[in-house]
C-alpha cells in the first residue's frame, strides 16, 4: 500500500504531467483510457468486463488511433495463458479463449464500426484516420528526419491531393516502397525516431510558451525559457527513464501488458514519426519501474540476469546520449 501511494503521487505531482494535464492535446483523454486498460490487465481475472474493456479499448483507438497495434495484446494473452485462466479439458480452453476474444473484439467493434461507416461514407474509405499515410512517409523517405521538419507540406507535391483517402493511399505506397528498397536507411531513421520519442520534455514547454512575433524558431524559443523552468520539468522526468527501466527489467509478474503496451507504442512509432509528447504515455510504466528499483534496490541488479543489464545499460546509455545531444544542440 505505501509503494502504491508513493508511485501515484509521483505520477500526479510530476511536473511535466501537472501541464499535460492543462493541454488540449490528445494525450490527457488517452491517459486516462489507458489507465483503466491498465488496471483491468494487470489484474488478470479475465471476466464478463472484458466486453466494457473492448469498448473501453476502442475509445481509447479512436483518440489515438497508433494505439491501434496493442488491440492484439488481450486475445494473444487469452491464448498464452489459457491453462492458467480457464479451467478444463484443452478444447474447453480453447472455446473460452474464442469466446472472450469474440466479447472483446464486439465491444471495440461496437465503438469503432461507426467511425468506420461515417469515414466510408464522407470519404469512400474504411479508415479510422487519414493521417497515417504522410506520418509514415514522413519517417520514410530521403529526407527523414525521425520527426516532423521544416516545410515538410511543402516537399511533396502529394499535399495538394485534395481527396483525403486518396492522399493517404499514396503516401503510404512511397512511402513503403522507399523502406523496401533502403531497409537500412529506414533502420536507421526508426532509431532516430525513438530518439525523439524519449527526448526531453521540450515540446510541453514550448506549447505554455509565447512567442514574440520576431520569427524566432521553436529552438531559439526554448533556449530563452528560464534554465529553472527546464530544469525543473526535465530533471524528474529523466529520472523517472532512467530508474524505470531497470526496474521495468526486474518485473517478475504481471508483466506481459506492461512489455506488450511498452513494445506496441515504441513500434508504432519506430514505423511512423515520433515527437516528445507521444512518451507521455509511457510514463507510468516507468513510474511503476522507477518505485519497483527504489523498494528493491538492494536486490534488484544481483538477480538480472546478463542479458537484462545490457538490455538495461544499452537503453540507459541511449537514453543519456538522446538528452546529451540535444541539450548540446540547444546551447552550443
Amino acid at each position: 500500500m505505501k509503494w502504491s501511494i508513493v508511485s501515484l503521487a509521483i505520477f500526479t505531482f510530476l511536473p511535466s504531467n501537472l501541464i499535460f494535464s492543462q493541454t488540449i492535446l490528445t494525450e490527457p483523454l488517452f491517459g486516462l483510457l489507458a489507465c483503466i486498460l491498465l488496471y483491468y490487465c494487470l489484474r488478470e481475472n479475465i471476466d464478463s468486463k472484458i466486453f466494457f474493456i473492448g469498448l473501453v479499448w476502442g475509445y481509447a483507438v479512436l483518440v489515438r488511433s497508433s494505439f491501434s497495434i496493442s488491440l492484439a495484446l488481450l486475445p494473444l494473452f487469452l491464448f498464452i495463458n489459457r491453462r492458467k485462466l480457464f479451467e478444463g479439458f484443452k478444447q474447453k480452453r480453447i472455446k473460452r479463449v474464442i469466446q472472450y476474444t469474440f466479447l472483446f473484439v464486439l465491444g471495440a467493434v461496437i465503438v469503432i464500426l461507426p467511425w468506420l461507416v461515417r469515414n466510408k461514407i464522407t470519404m469512400n474509405t474504411f479508415t479510422i484516420a487519414t493521417q497515417g499515410g504522410f506520418t509514415f512517409w514522413s519517417g520514410s523517405n530521403p529526407d527523414a528526419t525521425g520527426t516532423w521538419y521544416y516545410k515538410i507540406e511543402d516537399s511533396n507535391p502529394l499535399f495538394k491531393i485534395e481527396d483525403e483517402a486518396t492522399r493517404d493511399r499514396e503516401f503510404y505506397i512511397l512511402g513503403l516502397d522507399y523502406a523496401i528498397h533502403n531497409p537500412h536507411k529506414f533502420l536507421v531513421t526508426g532509431i532516430k525516431k525513438l530518439g525523439y520519442l524519449f527526448s526531453s520534455e521540450r515540446l510541453i514547454l514550448l506549447y505554455f510558451t509565447k512567442a514574440d512575433s520576431t520569427g524566432k524558431t521553436s529552438t531559439e524559443v526554448y533556449k530563452s525559457i528560464n534554465p529553472f523552468w527546464i530544469a525543473l520539468f526535465n530533471i524528474p522526468y529523466m529520472i523517472i527513464m532512467l530508474f524505470g527501466i531497470w526496474g521495468l527489467l526486474a518485473l517478475k509478474k504481471k508483466r506481459f501488458f506492461i512489455y506488450g503496451f511498452i513494445f506496441t507504442w515504441m513500434l508504432t512509432f519506430f514505423i511512423f514519426v515520433a515527437l516528445a509528447r507521444y512518451h507521455y504515455v509511457l510514463i507510468p510504466f516507468f513510474v511503476i519501474g522507477t518505485i519497483k528499483l527504489i523498494s528493491e534496490y538492494r536486490t534488484i541488479f544481483r538477480e538480472l540476469n546478463i542479458p537484462k543489464k545490457i538490455i538495461g545499460v544499452c537503453f540507459s546509455l541511449f537514453l543519456i546520449v538522446v538528452w546529451t545531444g540535444e541539450f548540446y544542440l540547444l546551447y552550443k
